[in-house]
């Protein structure tokens, strides 16, 4: 059977300069969002270089047929990522047309890294809460402006299709100092939503979040914190533009998140940070963020966490693993059956994270991680694809890490880095079926392993 749903068009939300969709014939709205872009220097937002990212989102069932019409200079050379996904577009001048018969988060490049078009295509929605419940926060298709909204035990947000919700700048007496970002005096406030000491939430639907009204004012916040909280999940809708982490747990249990889009561009605007938690799923997501994309951070012990079947486009950072945050026990982790489509800027050398695995810099434990089915699609010069490390302090240690059946299809750096500031900082760091750049790494010997700490290294 096939069905489709397309969302009211936001008609005081602005829209993409770049491209019109038509789904089954039927207009789905394409609007805009940003990226880090530092080779554009023409644009910036609160000093940050960026160039555009346009998005549509729909929900099907079936088969659909989505034509693309380039509202620019017409194009030969389309690639739709993630490239496992064998979409195989037709091009005809303006027009790109295409069939797909599974929900999916995918992006169209008709322009290589420029402009990318990202289209959300989403499973129907099922158990929609009852708009005159008093227990659910109902925002329809249109525009809204919030104040921080605290969640209570058994609450519901619901952003419909075609919502998009803006966190409302705060008024000075509920900001406080946060510093210079970017030589900007930035204000921190309150999260957008709060999960905190609750349990039975659900945040869910298929519009959009967005912090950029904020950014605008030089305000930072996250948009959905839970905290301390049980059973809670997050389920279908786009975080934009969040002004910091865009989605964090903290002494949360018992949480799912599937089918989260994370768009943003701003400093420290990462994905989904899975912090001082245990038992958590993160599933069928896609993030393109400046800073890191899926992660876990111990400021407290973690344990029990999976990301599986999640995309990954990251601008700057790291894509998937645990980055810098490291302060206490972290265990039983894995990452399975994800993608980058593309990792594009690195900050730093030695003292960063690669694009996929673990930098332990605050000194905790982290053990028992697995890296499975994971493909590395382009990756830039000067980040390693594959990198553990253990810097900034004497205590701290990395043990028993899996990188299994991993391709680095194209990366410029191609170096599997294992780096320590101590000796033996990390050991049973375990490689199997690794293939950069379509050679396997093979043996101890290969030059592309960089062992600065006389780690334990296998080859299977």
């Amino acid at each position: 059977m096939n069905r489709l749903n397309i969302y009211p068009v936001a008609e005081a939300e602005p829209k993409s300069a770049h491209y019109r969709v038509l789904v089954n014939g039927r207009e789905s709205g394409v609007y805009t969002s940003y990226r880090f872009d530092p080779g554009n220097y023409q644009k910036r937002i609160a000093g940050r270089p960026v160039s555009d990212v346009s998005f549509t989102a729909f929900d099907f069932e079936g088969e659909v047929t989505i034509e693309i019409y380039l509202e620019t200079e017409p194009t030969e050379q389309v690639a739709v990522r993630p490239l496992k996904l064998g979409i195989n577009p037709i091009t005809e001048g303006k027009k790109i047309s295409f069939k797909i018969d599974k929900p999916a988060n995918f992006s169209v490049e008709p322009y290589g890294t420029f402009c990318p078009l990202h289209i959300f295509a989403n499973p129907m929605e099922s158990e929609v809460p009852d708009k005159n419940d008093p227990k659910v926060h109902y925002f329809p298709a249109g525009v809204h402006e919030i104040d921080p909204i605290k969640l209570k035990d058994g609450e519901t947000v619901y952003l419909e299709g075609g919502a998009f919700v803006y966190a409302k700048p705060q008024p000075p007496e509920k900001t406080e100092p946060f510093g210079l970002v970017n030589a900007f005096d930035m204000k921190w406030i309150e999260c957008t939503l709060n999960a905190e000491k609750v349990k039975n939430v659900r945040v869910c639907g298929r519009g959009v979040l967005c912090g950029r009204k904020t950014l605008d004012n030089l305000q930072r916040h996250r948009l959905l914190v839970i905290s301390e909280s049980t059973d809670v999940s997050a389920e279908g809708i786009i975080f934009r533009e969040g002004t910091s982490w865009s989605v964090q747990t903290h002494r949360a249990e018992n949480v799912h998140i599937d089918n989260v889009k994370v768009l943003g561009h701003f400093c420290n605007n990462d994905g989904i940070d899975i912090c001082d938690s245990a038992d958590v799923l993160v599933e069928n997501s896609f993030a393109h963020n400046a800073d890191d994309s899926f992660l876990v951070k111990g400021f407290e012990p973690v344990k029990n966490v999976v990301f599986s079947n999640c995309t990954a486009w990251n601008d700057v950072s790291t894509s998937f693993g645990a980055v810098c945050e490291m302060a206490a026990d972290t265990e039983n982790v894995v990452f399975k059956d994800c993608t980058v489509t593309h990792s594009t800027f690195h900050l730093w050398d030695h003292d960063s994270g690669g694009v996929i695995g673990i930098w332990n810099a605050y000194g905790g434990n982290v053990e028992n991680f697995l890296f499975e089915n994971i493909v590395l699609e382009d990756c830039c010069a000067g980040k390693e694809p594959i990198k553990v490390s253990v810097t900034w302090r004497d205590e701290g240690r990395i043990s028993n890490v899996h990188f299994k059946n991993i391709q680095v299809l194209k990366s410029e750096d191609e170096r599997i880095a294992v780096y320590g500031d101590v000796p033996q900082a990390a050991d049973n760091i375990t490689l199997e079926n690794i293939i950069i750049n379509g050679k396997k790494v093979e043996s101890i010997n290969d030059k592309r392993i960089v062992n600065r700490c006389n780690a334990e290294i296998k080859i299977k």
